[in-house]
Parts: C-alpha cells; structure tokens; sequence
C-alpha cells in the first residue's frame, strides 16, 4: 500500500511493497513502531523515515613505539559501542507549531524521552539484517536541518550499547 503525503506543492508517494525489514528495534517503547525496519512510520499526517543505522563496536587499545623501533600494543578490553539511527520527519502541508504534521516530530520526541537511558531501566535491542541483536541504550537526540520548503527535519538518535553479561 502506498503512503501519500504533501510537501509544499509536491505529493510524495512511498510504496512498501516487497523487502524485508533491514533492521529491528525491540522494546523501545513507541520508538519500535515509529521506527520500523521497513524504513519509517507513518505518524499522524506526518512521516518519519529512517536514512541510515550504523552500529561501531571496538576494542580499547594503546600502539606504543619505543627506541630501537620497538612496537607495542596493549589492550585494556572492550570499548562501548555506540549507535545511531537517523533519519527525516516529514511534516506535511499542515506543519507549524499546533498542526496536524507536526504530530510525527512530537511523538519522535516523545518516544526518545520514553526509552532514553535516564527513563529506562532495561535496554532496547537493535539489529540489523544478518547481524546479532545489541543492547542499547538511547542517550542522545539532535534534530538539525530544518527545510522550510519540504516541511521536514532530521533527526539523530544515539546509543550506548550495553555491556553484555
């Protein structure tokens, strides 16, 4: 089924037809839905659509070169890992403060303050297709790049991942 909305003199159409969810959020709240694998949400008359998730997991290390062109690396253990989901909000046509798109900001908004660290007790898990699922835990939102003539914003989520036991 198609999803139409307006932006500013341009309908958009998104077909979700075929595909398969490239990534997965569990137990994040409103954020799960929001965010679904298939690339975004439909929210209000407002479109929240996910352009990139990326997830870094790495290890503490130290290289060292001495005299004589002695090398040394030491390890100290596993780093946090960090990741970040971003994306677009389109607002559509009746965007502003009190209107109708901007439903799909606000509840971004508000399912970030739900599953955000200091509001949660458990982590969220994220994976993305042929990878294993990660702990995380939500700990930063930016929302940059206002476009006044698509009526949309970007939006950055960032996470913790969480040490695993």
């Amino acid at each position: 089924m198609s999803k139409l909305f307006p932006g500013r003199g341009a309908v958009i159409t998104l077909n979700n037809k075929g595909g398969s969810p490239v990534f997965k959020l569990q137990n994040a709240g409103s954020l799960s839905s929001i965010l679904s694998g298939n690339g975004g949400g439909q929210v209000g008359s407002g479109l929240v659509l996910v352009g990139d998730v990326s997830i870094s997991d790495s290890d503490i290390a130290l290289p060292v070169v001495a005299t004589d062109n002695f090398r040394a690396l030491y390890r100290f253990g596993k780093d946090f890992g960090k990741a970040v989901i971003s994306g677009t909000v389109f607002m559509g046509a009746t965007s502003g403060c009190s209107g109708g798109g901007s439903k799909a900001l606000a509840q971004l908004i508000k399912g970030y303050e739900s599953a955000r660290l200091s509001a949660k007790k458990k982590p969220a898990k994220l994976s993305i297709v042929g990878g294993k699922a990660y702990p995380i835990y939500f700990v930063g939102l930016e929302l940059s790049g206002v476009k006044a003539e698509a009526n949309s914003i970007d939006f950055k989520l960032a996470a913790i991942i969480a040490a695993e036991k």
